[in-house]
This record gives structure tokens, sequence and C-alpha cells, in this order.
């Protein structure tokens, strides 16, 4: 299943300022590492493990930040029946379901072995996992509170809110400036070899592929026993980047003039005013001559409409005067006939006599 990670650490304050690294968590550390106390924990584990000649492989954790397991518990209230099926037709006792943000966050950092991640769902648009619609009956507290709707920090005015806000955070300046850090850990390359040992990122080795031997296993005890760690306690993602990872590129410098800079900064402000003022100026230069030639186009065309109608008056003299011309000539074509007739007959006539 897709793992995202934890991007804030503020689940308790009446309000989220999002340029204020302090409300982030440390994203170049894998979860097992951001609480440095319960750290030493787990690197004493690990220095055991090595000394330990039977170990083949030492590792910080003993779980991992995605596994089944997890994602059930984050979709509890949307896919119930997953995690009946996945606890053997057994509900969670009311301390393992999902209640609160705050809570699950503290346990996260705090609590034992738990070093999980979170879910595409939480920087989504669905809150269905997050609303207890379906009514289910999730228990209730020692302190007599039922279990309902996800409880959420008090930064967010409802579900809704939330998700919108959490978004928020994954596009944050401090989010693009650092999350090639996490990729690297879960991706990248310190998610195996000594870089990894040295990023304090080492899981149980079958979580990784290249440790899960197939052709090793000897009997169908062996095998069903490594298909169940392989399928349920978490699976290490194929490495994608051998180098770091590039950082998105960011806004360096302020553009609000009102809030002070270094020199460098101010530097930069003032070139950027001058260029754009070239730039406004080259634009309006362009507007002023497209204004300019389009009006000589204007001018032309109506020019060449002129000449058009002249031309179409032109023509119609001309027929006119041809028209005129035809019947002069055929008026002087019957005159003359009519002479001829006349003429004609005299001679007819003299001759007779």
């Amino acid at each position: 299943y897709p793992v995202f990670p934890w991007i804030l650490s503020n689940y308790t304050g009446e309000e989220l300022d999002l340029e204020d690294p302090s409300n982030f968590r440390d994203l170049s550390l894998p979860v097992g590492s951001l609480n440095k106390h319960r750290f030493r924990r787990f690197m004493d584990y690990y220095e055991d493990l090595k000394a330990d000649k039977t170990e083949r492989h030492a590792y910080y954790y003993p779980t991992h930040y995605s596994t089944p397991g997890f994602v059930v518990f984050f979709l509890v209230r949307r896919i119930p029946e997953f995690l009946v099926k996945l606890q053997n037709a057994v509900f969670l006792p009311t301390d393992r379901v999902f209640r609160s943000m705050e809570q699950t966050w503290y346990a996260t950092v705090n609590n034992g072995p738990d070093v999980k991640e979170l879910i595409p769902e939480f920087y989504g648009t669905d809150i269905g996992f997050l609303v207890n619609s379906e009514k289910l009956e999730l228990g209730v507290t020692n302190e007599g509170e039922v279990v309902d709707n996800v409880v959420l920090p008090e930064w967010a005015r409802n579900p809704s809110d939330f998700l919108i806000k959490m978004r928020a955070a994954l596009e944050s300046n401090y989010v693009s400036a650092n999350l090639h850090k996490w990729i690297d850990l879960i991706f990248g390359c310190k998610q195996r070899g000594d870089q990894a040992v040295l990023a304090q990122n080492m899981f149980y080795p079958l979580t990784y592929e290249e440790h899960v031997r197939w052709n090793e296993v000897r009997n169908a005890y062996e095998r069903a026993a490594l298909e169940v760690q392989v399928t349920e306690f978490g699976q290490t993602p194929v490495q994608l980047f051998k180098g770091p990872h590039p950082a998105r590129v960011v806004r360096l410098f302020n553009l609000d003039p009102s809030i002070e800079g270094s020199e460098t900064e101010q530097l930069l402000v003032k070139k950027l005013k001058v260029a754009t003022k070239e730039v406004e100026r080259l634009h309006l230069e362009l507007e002023k001559a497209g204004n300019e030639q389009m009006k000589k186009i204007s001018d032309q065309m109506r020019e060449l409409k002129d000449l058009e109608l002249r031309n179409a008056g032109h023509v119609d003299k001309v027929k006119e005067e041809h028209k005129n011309e035809v019947r002069r000539l055929q008026e002087t074509v019957k005159t003359l006939e009519a002479r001829l007739r006349e003429k004609n007959f005299v001679r007819f006539s003299s001759f007779l006599w």
C-alpha cells in the first residue's frame, strides 16, 4: 500500500503556522529516530545484534513503517471488515483503535517499536476514514468516552478543513525544501547499505526483497511463515535512486518589500523590480505599435472599399453609356432603312409609269 510521510508535528495547538519550522517533523530522520531518548533503545538493540555472531544482519527496528495492519488501523471506519479479517474475526481493543491524531502521533514517536508512517488518505479529499458514518461500535475508553469520529487537532475546524491543511502542509515551503531527504530514506540512497546504517534507517531483514530467499525454504512450515512475514509485516520498496534525490526548487527570497532580508535578497528584489518595469515598458510599446498597425490596416481596408465602390459606379456608368450608344445606333439604322425603302419606292413608281 502506498506510504506517505508524517509531515506535521503539531497536533495540539489552536493555530497552525505553516511558516514555522517547529510545526514540522524532521524529514531527514526515520520515524524511529525522531525521539532521541527512544532511539537509544533501538541503538542498543542494533549493537547487540552486531555482537551476536549468529545474526547475519543487524538492524535498528524490529517492525516496519508500512504494513497492512497500519493501513487498516487508519481505515477502520471505512473498511472495518478488513480489520476483522486481519485480526482473525476479533475486533481491536479500544485502546488500539485509531481514535485521535494527537494520541496517534504521540504513540508513534514515543511508544515501543511503533515507527509507522502515514497513508495517502491524509493528504486527499475523502473524509470517510475520519468519520464514523456507519456508526460502528468502536468501544469506550477508560475515561468513559465513546470512540466515534477521529478526534482532530484544535487547529482543524472539521474533517474537510483538516485535510485541506494537511495538503497545504505537504505543499509548504518547508516540505518542498526537505521532502527529498525523506525520499532518500524510503526510496533512495539511504534505504540500504552503509548509508542506511548512518541514517539510522535499518529494518528487519525480511522486509527487504534481497533477503527473502524462497529457494532456501526447507519445508511447508517455513514457507508459510515466510509468506506471512512478507504479506503482513511490511515490505521495503524497491530502491529507485542510488544517489541523493534533488531538492525541489523553491522560492529563495521574499518578493514582499515590507519584509527585510539580507543584502543579497534586497539586491535581487531591486533587480527584479527593474526587470519588471522594463517588461511593462516593452509591453506598452508593443501594444502601441500594434494599435498603430491595426489603424493603418483599417485605413487601407477603408480605401480599398471606397475604391471598390468607385469602380462599381464607373462600371455602371460605362454600362449606361453603352446602352445609350446602342439605342442611338438602333435609331440610326431604323432611319436609314426608312430612307432606303422610300428611295426604292420612288424608283419602282417611275419604272411603272
